[in-house]
């Protein structure tokens, strides 16, 4: 397997409400923060009754050795989440960085002591050794019905492996909240099927994610 790109994000969602996460919603905070991220867009979205603040693409300096782009972070009382160029470990690191900016010249518990649940996404485009049939081998099936059954009727015949998008829906709880996820392979739109190249995500840690994909690789290969 060959990793091209990867992008990681991690939430906390609070066991109650921090008053001090709705701070950026007021511009005389933002603006500075902003500059601390050197996000090069802000705004407020609406959400009901709980409005969001969100910063896109910045770059946070965790040491002097060390940069991670923002690609966006968003929050309100209830939960702060941030997306990262990077993995997991990165993102975490920035989430963390982003509860210390929300309280400037204050003594507060770090964020892994504060009552609440850590959540995470990871989104890796990866290279995988073997064609989509044999990842998922009824896929061969489904081709051959396909030109069997409709033939000449087909506007644009698969040529190759078929693209697919494989979605597994996943229902946890977060904090309390139901929330919605997925698990989701599929060849990316720029490549073509021998190329092998396929967008990938899950709600796992970014280590937890490639190991899944080193072991769908792994089993295909025996098929």
């Amino acid at each position: 397997m060959k990793l091209h790109s990867v992008e990681a994000i991690a939430g906390y969602v609070f066991g109650a409400d921090q008053p001090s996460c709705l701070r950026p919603l007021q511009m005389a905070f933002a603006e500075p923060l902003g500059k601390q991220l050197e996000v090069s867009e802000f705004g407020v979205q609406p959400n009901g009754d709980r409005p969001v603040w969100l910063f896109k693409t910045g770059s946070v300096k965790l040491s002097d050795t060390r940069r991670v782009l923002l690609l966006q972070a968003i929050g309100n009382a209830n939960e702060v989440t941030v997306r990262v160029s990077g993995d997991t470990s990165d993102a975490v690191d920035v989430l963390h960085h982003v509860w210390e900016l929300l309280h400037p010249d204050e003594d507060v518990p770090a964020l892994r002591d504060v009552p609440g649940t850590m959540a995470h996404v990871t989104n890796a485009v990866v290279t995988l050794s073997e064609s989509c049939t044999k990842l998922i081998p009824i896929l061969a099936t489904i081709q051959d019905a396909i030109h069997s059954n409709l033939g000449s009727q087909l506007v644009e015949a698969p040529e190759g492996d078929l693209k697919f998008r494989l979605d597994v829906p996943i229902r946890v709880t977060i904090g309390g909240i139901m929330r919605d996820r997925s698990i989701v392979i599929e060849p990316r739109f720029t490549a073509t099927s021998a190329d092998r190249v396929y967008f990938t995500s899950s709600p796992f840690t970014s280590v937890q994610h490639l190991a899944m994909l080193e072991k769908i690789e792994e089993l295909a290969s025996t098929r």
